[in-house]
């Protein structure tokens, strides 16, 4: 008798996926450079002050569009500007973050490469060119340009933030936390800094100083939707399933174009059993962002949930061109598979997934799984043996392993295993049931009769009367 499937958690903390993804995708803070930061990195004087009036009126003009969005206009009015006075030292680092904010990330890095050759001691371009450097994922390079930037201006909020923001990439959380804590205390009303702080918190899993920090943020800014959506992301990994719909429909209703709230909001409604409500908001994730390969892993299990099995393929299908090494797609697929009785393809899917991840249990588990379904009890036991020493808490594989022990003739082994399932989930009906089998089948009458009485109660406390009727019956045939 298997124990029911583990059910697939629907990022960083609690999802279809096995985290929500909010508290770690906390939205960038879009750098703005100020006037405070470029005085900085004034301009060499030209040689004819009509020329530079004229730069400088072009630079303002292209400051003011930047600062309405208007990006195009701000780097026609910056290209002039540094026409008419090459040496103009902010014009490069404001032109550099244009091309930023347009996502032209080589540009940007030629034009704060120029303003630092103008002039080395120009943090604002360290801290820019640090930006860049952190959109295109590399790290390293950007973690050096905001030290630089600390080193020139030491009381740099924004570098700081980035700085924490860069070495939680790093997978240096309390690192990052230090540096967001520095932000803090130098922009105390900085509500993307507690939002950040909050993130990296969780990573600490210090869930009261996260929920503490997405609160100040929101007080700070109740028009914040990374707020709502990281609290909302807590709130749904400590079961507070109704806060956290009310802060995901929140950070909808603040943000209609944030994917990853609608993409939260769907676990929710997977865990209230609304499978509809959550295919529409995975939908919602897909079309605001088509290769949201997580968003068509989660649909697909919202779909296999309710039996449209050969839909829910086609999405883990679509999930694995986008991601070829979503190890989970692979797993989830596997598990489909073998529920239609594909279990040769099962089996390449389970094995497909331990190959990109080697310590991922759940996998060893199914494939564990769909051995033990063609009879090979042997690989089926070295599957579960290394689920448990990846996860020595695995109540489901050690129930597992003493019915493939119990199989193969190692009762006591069988034994332990069961009873180890029960120590770790001790409201769970089944491993009491397989434990009073195997009592029955040592000889072991009384022993049996105090599981299967066990099982009942548990099997009526969770409505399973299936298996109630079943376990009342066995009883009645061991008096």
């Amino acid at each position: 008798m298997n124990m029911l499937y583990r059910v697939a958690a629907i990022v960083g903390t609690a999802s279809i996926l096995a985290a929500l993804p909010g508290a770690a995708e906390a939205n960038l803070l879009r750098s703005q450079i100020t006037n405070r930061e470029l005085a900085q990195a004034s301009p060499e004087s030209p040689g004819n002050p009509s020329t530079w009036a004229e730069a400088e009126k072009f630079y303002n003009r292209g400051v003011r569009a930047a600062d309405d969005r208007d990006y195009e206009k701000a780097l026609e009015a910056l290209n002039t500007a540094i026409t008419l006075a090459p040496d103009y030292t902010s014009a490069y680092i404001y032109r550099g973050y244009v091309h930023g904010m347009l996502g032209d990330a080589e540009q940007a890095i030629a034009d704060l490469n120029r303003a630092l050759d103008l002039d080395a001691t120009a943090a604002a371009a360290y801290f820019h060119r640090g930006v860049v450097y952190y959109n295109e994922s590399q790290y390293q390079e950007a973690l050096g340009d905001f030290n630089r930037a600390i080193a020139l201006q030491p009381e740099y909020a924004e570098a700081y933030l980035y700085r924490g923001m860069t070495q939680v990439q790093l997978g240096d959380a309390a690192g990052g936390v230090e540096n967001f804590n520095q932000a803090i205390a130098l922009q105390p009303d900085n509500a993307t800094a507690y939002v950040h702080r909050g993130a990296a918190r969780v990573s600490l899993d210090d869930q009261a100083g996260a929920i503490a920090d997405f609160e100040q943020a929101i007080d700070l800014n109740p028009k914040s939707p990374q707020a709502y959506l990281n609290r909302g992301s807590m709130h749904y990994t400590m079961g507070n399933l109704s806060a956290a719909l009310r802060d995901f429909d929140q950070a909808i209703d603040l943000d209609p174009n944030l994917t990853a709230a609608y993409f939260n909001r769907g676990f929710v409604f997977y865990s209230l059993g609304n499978t509809s409500q959550a295919e529409a908001d995975f939908n919602q994730a897909i079309e605001l962002k088509p290769d949201y390969a997580q968003a068509y892993i989660s649909r697909g299990l919202v779909l296999a949930a309710r039996g449209e099995q050969q839909e829910a393929i086609a999405d883990l299908d679509r999930a694995l061109e986008l991601k070829p090494a979503a190890a989970a797609a692979y797993k989830f697929r596997g598990d489909i598979r073998l529920e239609i009785g594909d279990r040769d393809g099962a089996l390449q899917d389970y094995t497909q997934a331990i190959a990109l991840d080697p310590n991922y249990a759940d996998a060893y588990v199914a494939r564990a799984n769909a051995r033990a379904a063609t009879g090979d009890n042997l690989g089926a036991n070295a599957d579960y043996t290394q689920a448990i020493l990846l996860n020595p808490n695995d109540a489901i594989a050690f129930n597992q392993r003493g019915g493939i022990l119990s199989t193969m003739g190692d009762l006591q082994a069988a034994l332990n295993d069961y009873e180890q399932a029960i120590r770790l989930s001790p409201d769970e009906a089944e491993p009491y049931h397989n434990r009073a089998r195997l009592r029955m089948n040592m000889g072991d009458t009384q022993g049996a009769m105090a599981d299967l009485q066990q099982a009942a109660d548990l099997y009526r406390q969770v409505g399973d009367a299936q298996n109630y009727r079943l376990v009342l019956s066995e009883m009645a045939n061991l008096r």
